[in-house]
This record gives C-alpha cells, structure tokens and sequence, in this order.
C-alpha cells in the first residue's frame, strides 16, 4: 500500500463530516477546513514510525489540529496500541486508522494533554527505594535477577538460619502472640456516667482495655440501666428507618463489671459513637480533611477540645489550639504532611461533588478515589499507626429503584461517576479495616442542605437552592418535578 492510497478514504470521512478538504497544500498531506472551524491537517503514512511523529510534531507548529493516519494490517493495530495512543495523546495528535475496507475510524483527537498521576505506584516506588539497602543492581541490564528490598530480607533470614538454626520458644514458654497495634488510652468519661465503686468514689482509668485480664475486662449489655448523659442514638439507615426503629426509643449504653474482688472501679469502655465528644479530651489529635466545607466545620466544632489539624485545598477556619492546612491532596506529599504528627481520628470529608466528577472524569477519580488510596497506602506504611477512619461517603453508591425504606444491605450500583467513587472508597475502607491497617467506618450521608453560599456543581445542589435563593431574594430554579421525592438531612 502507498501513501496515495490512504487519501481517498480520509477525504471520504473528513468530506462526510462537511469539510472542504485539499490535498498537497505546501508540505501538508491534507488540509481541511469547514466554515469557522479550526484547520485540520492529516498527514499519511504506511506505518507508525518516528517519522511520522516528527511530522505531525513540526505541522503543530502551523495548525492546533494535526493527526496522524495510518492503514490497519491484516491482524489489526500492532500489539503496542496503547503505547502508541498514549504517546500520541501526550504529544497532542490525533490518530486515524484506515481500514482495509477503505472506512476510516477516529481512535484520538488532538488537544493539551495533563498525564494522569499514578500516585499508589509511585509511593510503591518510593517504599521500594527507602527499604533497598545499598545499590546491588546495576542499571541498564536485562535477563538478569533484580535484587528488591523483598529479596534482601529474605537472603538475612535465610542466613540467621543457617547460622543459628531452627529458631523456636524457650521451653514451657508460650509462643509469642502476634504483632498488634499499640493499646489506646481510655479517655475519662464524664462524671454522670462513670463507675462508681460502693463507695460512691471513682478512679481514673490507668490502663486500656487491651491490658486487662480476660476476666476483668468490661462487658456491654443493653439497655438494663439508664445513664442520660451517655444516651446514644444509632445512626439511621440512609432513606429511612423501619417502623420498628420509628417507634424505639434511644438507646442507652451502660456496662458491668465481672471483677469478683474488685476494690476500683474498672475503666469504661471505648465509646462506640463516631464523634462522642464527651469522651474525647485535648489529649488525642483529630485531622479533618475537608475542615472548610459546612460538614468538616461542624465537626471541628463540636471537637473544639481536642488538638485538630483542619486540611483543606482552600484555607479552613482556625479555632484555638488547632493548626491549619492548605494542600491539595492529589499532591505527591500530600499523605506526608497529613500524618506527620499521626492522628488519632482522621475525619476524611474532602471530595470534587457530584455534578463535577460526572464532568471531569480524570479529576473526579484523581480526587476522589486516587487520594484516598495513597493516604491509606501512607498509613499502612507507617510502623505501629492504625487510626480511626470516619470516611463519608454518598448515597449514590446505590442504585435504582429505591424502595420506601432503603436497608443498611440494599445493592450498591451507582449510576454516575461519583456514586462508583465513593463505592470502591467503601470497599478499600472495609479491606484495610479488615487487614487491621486502621479502624474505618464508612457513612452514606444523604444530600446535606442548606449549604451556605454560592451553589456548587452538585447535582443535587438545587435541594439548597430552592430555600436559600428566595430568602436572598433571587430566583431559583426547580429542575425537577414538584413530585419529585428525595431523602435529605440538615445540620443544626
């Protein structure tokens, strides 16, 4: 096949989309052009070669809109077709490829190109770098066995034991238990619901649950005493309750001990809820991220007596005692900076709202799905850190129909782009939970209204709109039907 070939099929399609097209205009293969749109220029060749790069490269130079076209052979694209799409795309040229039936199919359009981080393969990278000891490779070699960090710890325990033996436990003495992550301290409960002893006196827990004896440990039981200032409401499934849970009254949260000789009253346990405040103290240090949104500012707030490091890519309102940053979180240190004084509670709001991620498809990922891995890659890097993880996340992770009353197990099948971010967020929040990487819990927050200020690029930000607009004397507009139902929440 020449050259001369491929150019009827190409003026065919560009004609079949209204372009005047000319060949050998200059040195360009093919010119067109269709009213007041931007020129394009094809330039033909037999195979993909550096050549033809370089061509297209120096025809950018006259006209924005280059690509490059070329015939498919018998079996197809060759077997490197997404390297050749990716450098094509990187460079700002499209791609044509003529078929052998003379059809012509556009697989890239010309435009600027922003490359796509891959941020969980270059903390990999850099884990790998810091583990390496020494230098034992020598770079540009191939078919040889490349010595990783993996390798190398291998090769010393390999070594102990041909030096030292089998290892095993002294003697009578037990095997040594498994690596756990470091006992918390109990927090003091307020004094309308602590322990009391018989005789009415009480004593600050000095040890955590996890170094007490199995015997003397707290048990939970529900609800055979009343202790008001320690009521807590369960969270309510997102879209309803069942009328069992309608018409339940709060429950109350108490514990007993089963100490036989107690002479001190046992420390209580960990409180259950997600924010708790009243068993929380300035001891423990709380990162927020998304600390300036209306959520994470209602959340620092109720934690005012804690140490909190409010995170945003917009700067956060700062209270007494709290430290402020400002970072972007698809930011190669970003992670770095967030654990640097390793948070106890990690309150993860930061997210690009629905109608934006459904917009920009490599942002919403970057964002939304992409920093949250590398945050928890950095925790799990960490020695002896495993936080607590109040991730939320979206009731779009459901899909329709929706019934009257959405279950804590209805199926997850999100219909935009947003709703499956948030999804596969939850399901690496369950995993690393489950590994023992942190302590997450995931909520699916209904659309939260009314958010102050200007509306976002939410889809759901009209629910907002429709009460705030008029009470500011603009008009707002309903995309919706009147009949139109919606589940939503409201801070107070």
């Amino acid at each position: 096949m020449r050259e001369s070939d491929l150019y009827p099929p190409v003026k065919a399609f560009l004609e079949s989309q209204g372009y005047e097209v000319k060949s050998e205009i200059g040195h360009l293969d093919v010119l067109a052009i269709r009213g007041d749109d931007p020129p394009v220029v094809v330039e033909l060749k037999t195979t993909f070669s550096l050549s033809l790069l370089l061509q297209g490269v120096e025809r950018q130079t006259l006209f924005d809109h280059v690509y490059l076209a070329v015939p498919l052979g018998p079996k197809g694209w060759p077997a490197r077709y997404k390297d050749l799409t990716r450098l094509c795309r990187r460079l700002g040229l499209g791609l044509l490829a003529v078929r052998r039936d003379s059809t012509v199919e556009a697989h890239l359009d010309p435009g600027p190109y922003t490359p796509r981080r891959n941020t969980a393969k270059t903390t990999s990278l850099l884990r790998e770098f810091s583990r390496r000891k020494g230098d034992p490779n020598t770079g540009g070699t191939t078919g040889v066995k490349r010595m990783t960090a993996y390798r190398q710890d291998a090769m010393t325990l390999a070594a102990h034991l041909a030096t030292s033996g089998p290892l095993r436990p002294p003697p009578h003495a037990p095997p040594a238990p498994p690596p756990s992550p470091a006992p918390r301290a109990l927090p003091m409960p307020p004094p309308s619901c602590a322990p009391t002893t018989t005789a009415g006196s009480t004593t600050p827990p000095t040890a955590s649950i996890q170094s007490l004896p199995t015997s003397l440990r707290p048990k939970y039981s529900r609800p055979k005493a009343s202790f008001p200032a320690c009521r807590r409401h369960d969270p309510e499934p997102v879209g309803g309750t069942s009328e069992a849970r309608k018409n339940s009254v709060p429950q109350e949260l108490h514990f007993a001990t089963a100490a036989p000789d107690a002479k001190a009253p046992l420390p209580p346990p960990r409180s259950t809820g997600i924010l708790a405040p009243n068993n929380r103290g300035p001891h423990m240090t709380s990162l927020i991220i998304g600390a300036a949104g209306m959520i994470g500012a209602k959340i620092a707030q109720s934690l005012s007596n804690e140490a909190l490091i409010l995170a945003d890519v917009v700067p956060a309102t700062a209270l007494p005692g709290s430290e402020t940053l400002t970072l972007d979180l698809t930011a190669p240190n970003a992670p770095a900076r967030l654990l640097e004084k390793r948070p106890a509670t990690i309150y993860h709001l930061a997210a690009i709202v629905s109608g934006e991620a459904e917009a920009d498809f490599d942002k919403g990922y970057a964002v939304n799905l992409d920093s949250i891995r590398t945050l928890l890659e950095a925790i799990r890097a960490t020695p002896n850190y495993h936080p607590r993880i109040v991730y939320a996340s979206s009731a779009a992770v459901m899909g329709r129909p929706f019934p009257d009353v959405i279950p804590d197990d209805f199926h997850t099948v999100p219909l935009t782009s947003y709703g499956t971010q948030k999804a596969i967020a939850e399901l690496l929040i369950n995993d690393y939970s489950r590994r023992g990487f942190i302590d997450g819990v995931s909520l699916r927050l209904p659309t939260i209204c009314i958010r102050p200020g200007l509306p976002n690029r939410a889809a759901s930000s009209f629910f907002s709109n429709i009460l705030r607009e008029p009470l500011a004397g603009r008009t707002a507009n309903l995309p919706v039907p009147e009949t139109t139902r919606h589940w939503f929440a409201s801070p107070r």
